[in-house]
């Protein structure tokens, strides 16, 4: 029996896209139910949809106006919804189309990865690369600008090239708190003790968790954003409370995941004050710890250290976590010994004659760039 697949585009003035972002409808329920019905193994590597929808509807108005919604369909069934924006590059003396995976810091370990089997890659990969035109020319590139390193779609036979642009810190906690904290340096260890005693004579310490259906989770949600907007971050502007956009996509997301276990919001307190606050997001046996905030005139006593200790000590409750993801690659996480894992821009090319030189093109010129660079200083 033959299969078939099929593909429609749907722009940002499609009423289709009005029902995705209030998440409703029929399509945000097909992309729905694909996820939950995937594999563990598959989950650990894709964007759960509210996060994408959230990202896509708070953050279209930063983006051009070709941004799209690339909708596969393999025999009439929903497989994957990419969103994606055309992009224009003058190389040499053509004007190159391609499209770019949006991606935004605060979506860093969830931007990028989408729900296909890895055969169905080269498929879904082919059909964009057949279908899609600009100004009736061709897309060339198709770019992923962060994918981790466990992402599926670095398996799959792509024509492609990979660069690898940066880390995230992982805590393996598969062989428990106490395997962790043996791996700490003793100086830090030592420090972590002492930090602990003392913080914990404060009077009324009190640590909360916050998960699935408290009827606190809005008021906890708007503590923690009044929390981090009172320390460096707001002084920086980089709060969530300090831009709009960035406030209605985590606004989005706590009405959406507030009913499932997916949402974490954890936080120290001592004598009626806030000490640090962690917002964190659960999937798959991994805790992401998304954002983080302290109380600056405790900083001494390391309040957001010591939450962290506390939510590796208490990880029973969490279903088994496999790792917790710090997100980023800090100075201030080396001290956890975390392991590195990287992530990469992935770019993908028809796989054609044609597509084999455009990779090899860009491949080339993205080295000497990079030598050139180097040799006079601008890169390092």
């Amino acid at each position: 029996m033959s299969v078939y697949y099929n593909f429609k585009i749907i722009d940002l003035t499609d009423p289709v896209f009005y029902e995705l972002t209030q998440f409703k409808g029929e399509l945000f329920n097909k992309w729905l139910n694909q996820w939950n019905n995937l594999s563990l193994n598959e989950k650990d590597i894709c964007t759960h949809p509210v996060i994408l929808i959230s990202w896509l509807k708070n953050f279209h108005r930063k983006l051009s106006d070709e941004c799209k919604i690339f909708i596969f369909y393999k025999d009439d069934q929903f497989v994957t919804a990419i969103p994606f924006q055309v992009a224009k590059k003058d190389f040499l003396f053509f004007k190159v189309y391609y499209l770019i995976v949006p991606y935004d810091h605060d979506l860093h370990s969830f931007g990028s990865s989408i729900a296909v089997d890895k055969i169905n890659y080269v498929i879904l990969f082919n059909t964009i690369f057949k279908n899609i035109d600009i100004n009736s020319k061709k897309i060339w590139r198709v770019v992923f600008k962060k994918v981790d390193d466990s992402n599926l779609i670095l398996k799959s036979v792509l024509n492609r090239n990979l660069f690898c642009n940066g880390y995230r810190s992982i805590l393996n906690v598969c062989q428990g708190y106490e395997n962790i904290i043996n791996q700490l340096s003793k100086h830090f260890s030592r420090n972590l003790r002492r930090l602990k005693k003392k913080i914990e004579s404060l009077p009324g310490i009190k640590y909360e968790s916050f998960q699935e259906n408290s009827k606190d989770i809005f008021d906890m949600y708007n503590r923690f954003v009044e929390m981090e907007a009172s320390g460096w971050k707001g002084k920086s502007k980089t709060a969530i409370k300090l831009d709009q956009d960035i406030y209605n996509f985590y606004n989005d997301l706590v009405n959406q995941l507030s009913h499932s276990k997916n949402l974490i919001l954890n936080f120290l307190s001592a004598d009626g004050k806030d000490l640090a606050s962690q917002f964190c997001l659960l999937f798959n046996h991994n805790l992401y710890i998304l954002k983080i905030a302290y109380n600056e005139e405790y900083s001494k006593m390391a309040p957001g250290y010591m939450l962290l200790l506390h939510t590796l000590e208490n990880l029973s409750k969490y279903y088994n976590l496999n790792c917790v993801n710090l997100m980023t690659s800090g100075r201030w996480q080396t001290q956890w010994e975390p392991e590195l894992q990287k992530t990469y821009c992935l770019e993908i090319f028809p796989n054609s004659y044609k597509g084999i030189l455009a990779k090899m093109l860009f491949f080339s010129f993205k080295q000497r760039i990079k030598i050139y660079g180097k040799k006079f200083g601008i890169l390092n």
